[in-house]
């Protein structure tokens, strides 16, 4: 019973693919032209998923490509190369409009910290730089009247 099964199930499938139409260049230029119209128009859609469509695009661009290449006239390769040519440039918009958020992202988040500094804490960073300043201004100030004065007892500018 499961042999009849399996064999009904094998003859099912087989029919079903021999049912597929078989591709040819018309129908592979035409499958070419509305992927092109279909990434175009629903690629802002939130769930759009590149993957899927860079499959498609690799599978249109090269694999059939490649098979039909010989068949096509020079005004349907320059159609081919211009589909290419706008995927190629959709998606680079997408992968800028991305990095533009991320960027934009950053930069909110640096210009809080900044604030976030500025109110709290770079006051008493200043503070605690003038105190370093004014240390070493004072040290230095000493250590030169220190010589000044060796220079003036004795003449020398060693220290005994």
């Amino acid at each position: 019973m499961k042999l009849i099964k399996f064999s009904f199930f094998i003859i099912f499938t087989l029919v079903l693919a021999s049912c597929k139409p078989e591709l040819t260049k018309q129908s592979y230029l035409n499958q070419y032209n509305q992927f092109i119209t279909e990434v175009n128009e629903k690629r802002n859609n939130p769930n759009f998923n590149w993957g899927k469509y860079d499959t498609q695009f690799e599978r249109l661009s090269q694999t059939l490509y490649d098979r039909f290449e010989n068949e096509l006239t020079f005004s349907e390769k320059v159609t081919c190369r211009r589909n290419e040519l706008t995927y190629l440039l959709i998606r680079s918009q997408n992968e800028m409009s991305v990095l533009k958020g991320v960027f934009i992202d950053e930069l909110k988040k640096a210009h809080e910290q900044l604030e976030n500094y500025i109110e709290n804490n770079m006051y008493d960073d200043l503070n605690f730089l003038l105190q370093e300043v004014n240390n070493i201004k004072t040290l230095t100030f000493r250590a030169l009247n220190q010589v000044l004065k060796t220079v003036d007892t004795d003449g020398s500018s060693t220290s005994p």
